[in-house]
């Protein structure tokens, strides 16, 4: 059984190629990001969620939810933040739990992540039919909608409209292009939602009449609708999270997506703010139907113009919300795929998932046969689920006793990366840069993933000796070749130069043919890089600093079958038992809000109760302040204020949000979609994991049995702690 466990939990390798490589192109730049992430959260909120809660959940107190909603949110993104400047990788959450948690919780959180975003592009394009026909007055739903199901089913919807198929079928088209072609049309249509819908608010909100609340009553569906809404309203921030899917893809991120983050936070709680006190003002929500569009407020108050504007409005940012929630549902099914836990296509480890794109496009598509109602409760209650996640990854990564990620990197150390060499040792030593016109030496796709060179050198002088005699030749040929092509004449001897003079070159010319014929360019994080690597698991890339000399004065044999003992100075005791009083915290969090779901009365044991909840939260959130932090080991890039302070306060409002309002029917769809996803990992990603058999060169210090007490001994051998034994 614990054998079966450690492979459950096996870890990936993080090194520097996976932290800083990426085979995916660059092309999203701040205003692209901002867009997709913009036209995303302002359709969900304006045209699905408001609506929603104005009418059947919160009333006028939406305006209060949305109050709570922005503070978990705002502390929510410095967490995300945090995990995107350590892990700079698509879809950070599952890398980061295969990195250090284990492979079944990583594939649990990605298929968790996947459902729910294939829930929000086929809510998305169910929303942006129903607009469509009321735009054109119900003329496309005659011919375009059938009779297909039951109306006594609660799971299937009784009609199905070929206009919901028929939008996934054209964001299939269009993300087939580049992601700046996508990126460039969400820019176009954020610009008309914001323009036409600004326009319309001005109107209702020279109709807002404060009597609306007084005869809508502002608490008029009590605590449980606060708290509904506050989850529906955190559904609304999508567009941010959902930028945690295109790291990869993004320019500079660790630069870049803290600024970010916190902008969209602000300015989107702004528009929603504004939003949801102009309509909730403009009439009585209570007294509308269920199911009312936003456009259609515009009837109750009597001005058509206002309408038609913004049903125009509602097609425009639906359009943009299709087109900006497939991205992140493709980029889960590439990295699934590219870890081989889902059947994959070969395409899904380069810059264009065609394959994903593809298999996401039917999965929205047969969410069409879902009904409306179900995908929206769904996707509203995966969103609090979704923000525990990130917080409490960020905490584990702040008591975890070693260093994840990427750390802040000091300006001295910055430039070593324009000027470091990579070696690649493979019985043998070649040197090779980003202009290199040698073929390199790439190891055969049938080759057995496991075998590990085992060259060897006698000194870091032998080493830097072949290196510096091998470019020198390499450099040679290069400027040769280019004499040749250049000058179009005959080839003159060309005088052997020092290494540095040909650093000294021109790094933008003409590349040869030779460097055309790559498959696909890394995209590091530091800079950019060619290299003619097959895939990234098959690389033999040694990074070599100049700082980094290898010293082994003594080891000994690690041996495989025994568990690996950690570094004397690296203590698992703080870490076990932040995580022992997380869970204790949790746990009376979701007690205390189910008990006031279900008991809560204005009564004196109700309130003894209560206030013996608080104080037991309080005392474990004072024992979790106590707890030394991992600070000192590494400074990180972006860091979480008032840590764990916020982390905590955040976790409490989201489980008491969530155990208070969510209803049993929708925990019971998030408990099949939890069982589906631990099933699909043991019928194919538990026996075709990519890290399934993975060894590698284990270094690391130990006490000595012989030596002093005050003296380690390193352990070398081969890891294969995380292979299987078929």
């Amino acid at each position: 059984m614990s054998s079966l466990l450690r492979k459950m939990l096996r870890t990936r390798r993080v090194d520097e190629q996976f932290l800083r490589h990426s085979e995916w192109a660059r092309r999203l730049g701040i205003p692209l990001m901002v867009a997709l992430a913009g036209i995303k959260s302002i359709s969900m909120m304006l045209f699905i969620i408001l609506p929603f809660s104005l009418t059947q959940v919160a009333g006028p107190s939406t305006v209060l939810a949305l109050i709570f909603a922005f503070l978990i949110i705002f502390f929510t993104s410095a967490h995300l933040s945090e995990l995107s400047c350590t892990m700079p990788n698509n879809c950070v959450q599952y890398h980061f739990a295969y990195a250090v948690i284990g492979e079944l919780p990583a594939f649990v959180i990605a298929w968790i992540s996947l459902v729910d975003y294939v829930a929000q592009a086929g809510l998305f394009c169910k929303a942006w039919a129903d607009h469509f026909n009321l735009l054109f007055r119900g003329l496309p739903a005659k011919s375009l909608t059938f009779d297909v199901f039951s109306e006594d089913s609660s799971i299937l919807s009784p009609q199905v409209d070929l206009l919901t198929v028929l939008s996934a079928v054209i964001t299939l088209c269009l993300l087939l292009c580049s992601l700046r072609v996508v990126g460039t049309i969400c820019v176009s249509l954020l610009a008309v939602t914001l323009l036409i819908a600004a326009s319309c608010t001005m109107v209702a909100f020279f109709h807002s009449d404060p009597e609306n609340w007084i005869k809508a009553e502002f608490f008029h569906y009590g605590f449980r609708g606060v708290l509904y809404s506050i989850c529906g309203l955190c559904a609304c921030y999508t567009g941010i999270e959902s930028t945690s899917c295109l790291l990869e893809e993004t320019k500079n991120p660790r630069k870049r997506i803290s600024g970010v983050l916190s902008f969209l936070v602000l300015v989107l709680t702004t528009i929603f703010f504004v939003l949801s006190i102009t309509f909730s003002l403009s009439t009585n929500v209570t007294a509308l139907s269920e199911g009312i569009m936003i456009p259609e407020v515009f009837s109750v108050i009597n001005i058509p113009a206002a309408k038609y504007m913004l049903s125009v409005c509602s097609v425009c940012a639906l359009s943009g919300g299709v087109l900006a929630s497939f991205l992140p549902a493709t980029r889960v099914i590439a990295a699934l795929c590219h870890d081989r836990l889902i059947p994959y296509a070969r395409d899904t480890s380069t810059k264009s998932p065609y394959f994903a794109v593809l298999l996401c496009t039917v999965l929205v598509a047969l969410c069409s046969m879902i009904q409306k109602t179900m995908l929206l409760n769904f996707v509203i209650f995966m969103a609090p689920v979704k923000i525990v996640i990130t917080i409490l990854l960020v905490y584990i990564q702040h008591y975890y006793p070693e260093q994840i990620g990427i750390p802040e990197e000091t300006s001295s150390y910055k430039s070593i990366g324009k000027k470091r060499t990579r070696v690649h040792i493979d019985d043998g030593v070649s040197i090779d840069d980003s202009v290199s016109l040698v073929p390199q030496r790439i190891r055969r796709s049938e080759d057995d993933e496991s075998e590990v060179s085992h060259s060897t050198f006698d000194t870091t002088a032998f080493l830097y000796m072949k290196a510096t005699k091998m470019e020198t030749e390499r450099l040679q040929r290069r400027l040769e070749k280019e004499d040749i092509e250049n000058e179009n004449e005959e080839c003159q001897p060309v005088l052997a130069k020092s290494v540095s003079q040909y650093h000294s070159m021109d790094q933008n010319q003409k590349k040869s043919s030779a460097k055309s014929k790559q498959k696909h360019a890394h995209n590091c994080v530091a800079e950019q890089c060619g290299a003619d690597n097959d895939d990234d698991y098959n690389s033999q890339e040694v990074h070599l600093f100049a700082n980094e000399e290898p010293e082994l004065p003594f080891f000994s044999t690690f041996n495989s079958s025994a568990p690996r003992p950690p570094s004397p100075d690296v203590s698992f005791t703080n870490y076990y038992r932040s995580l022992r009083l997380l869970f204790l915290f949790c746990f009376f969090t979701s007690a205390f809000s189910t008990f006031l779901r279900n008991f809560g009365m204005p009564t004196t044991t109700c309130w003894l109760l209560s206030a013996g909840f608080l104080v037991i939260i309080l005392i474990f959130t004072v024992n979790i302040n106590r707890l030394q932090t991992n600070d000192y080991l590494y400074k990180k890039e972006s860091k979480v204020t008032l840590f764990p302070t916020a982390s905590l306060f955040s976790l409490f409002l989201l489980l008491l949000s969530f155990f208070g309002s969510i209803p049993t029917r929708t925990l019971a769809h998030l408990a099949v979609v939890f069982v589906t996803g631990v099933i699909s990992y043991f019928l194919y990603g538990y026996r075709h994991s990519k890290h399934r058999r993975t060894a590698c060169l284990v270094i690391e210090n130990r006490y000595s049995d012989t030596a002093d007490d005050d003296q380690y001994c390193p352990i070398i051998g081969l890891d294969t702690s995380s292979s299987s034994n078929d």
